[in-house]
């Protein structure tokens, strides 16, 4: 079991539009594209860049899905500041990460249902339904909370991510959601069949478990459903490797510790790891260190 430094507080306010937030991208210091209008034909989905997304393998991240889990998008912004800036406790782990991954953040992939703190998109589409994985296999559901369209990808701010993975093929790939969560501040006790990576606990330290096969995709609560998780699951990275896919349910209903903000950077841990070693449980961070002390030695050697 992993244990490292965590972020404590929750200072997350949401702006009183969508637009405010939006603004207040070019303060992560990363590079921002606009991907194009969700289905209400007015706000525009913002991917956060950082790195060589061409040459690197890519973590990816999605966030808001869900537009009422507005905060998922505060804490992905914030995640991706502290990597563009290199803030983190320890240091050397954070040089090791940024120097062998690029990073890239649909910020909100709803950005009318976070203005209208809506659950759904402008049609009443639940997009983390909206995706081709095991589409025939879920009810459409229409008119309520897991209507799924009316067809695989039939909504422009699911396209935009598809369109966006396809591009960078990433290595690892996490929908970022919240939840009022159960004590341990991760929602897991629910229907998991296969996975790749799973938060079991995340509480005044930050604890990460992960399956000891990889074989498959990860199904979340929903059971047999559409996600973009399993959507992440079947695809490829341009390493040539399964793009390991999970999901983030990070507790949002208190203030006293910043599970979601805390939690990427574990996965962010738990990534550098498994692409250096090939090994997916983590038993010490001091594993993970031994490991950044050779990337830095190298590094040194080179540049001498």
């Amino acid at each position: 079991m992993l244990n490292t430094i965590g972020f404590y507080g929750n200072p997350y306010t949401k702006y009183a539009t969508y637009q405010e937030f939006a603004d207040s991208l070019s303060e992560t210091g990363a590079e921002i594209e606009d991907l194009g209008v969700g289905e209400d034909g007015e706000k525009h989905l913002y991917g956060l860049k950082h790195g060589d997304t061409e040459n690197k393998p890519v973590f990816f991240i999605d966030a808001d899905c869900h537009g009422s889990e507005w905060q998922s998008s505060h804490f992905s912004k914030e995640f991706m500041r502290r990597i563009v800036n290199r803030e983190y406790h320890n240091k050397p782990l954070m040089d090791a990460i940024v120097n062998t991954f690029a990073f890239y953040c649909v910020v909100s992939t709803n950005p009318w249902g976070y203005e209208n703190n809506d659950y759904l998109n402008f049609n009443g589409v639940n997009l983390n339904r909206n995706t081709d994985q095991r589409w025939e296999q879920a009810t459409v559901g229409e008119g309520t909370i897991n209507y799924k369209g009316t067809e695989p990808f039939s909504e422009l701010e699911s396209q935009i991510v598809r369109d966006k993975t396809y591009e960078l093929k990433p290595f690892f790939a996490v929908n970022v959601h919240t939840t009022n969560g159960e004590k341990g501040g991760i929602d897991t006790g629910k229907v998991f069949r296969d996975y790749r990576s799973l938060l079991l606990d995340v509480y005044h330290s930050c604890n990460l478990s992960v399956a000891k096969e990889l074989g498959g995709t990860q199904e979340w609560s929903v059971g047999y459903s559409p996600t973009f998780t399993g959507f992440y699951g079947n695809q490829i990275s341009k390493e040539g490797t399964p793009t390991i896919p999970t999901i983030l349910e990070a507790q949002a209903d208190q203030t006293d510790f910043d599970y979601g903000l805390s939690s990427l950077f574990v996965l962010a841990i738990y990534m550098y790891y498994f692409y250096k070693t090939g090994v997916h449980q983590i038993v010490d961070i001091e594993d993970v260190m031994k490991i950044v002390e050779s990337d830095n030695s190298h590094s040194e050697q080179k540049t001498k």
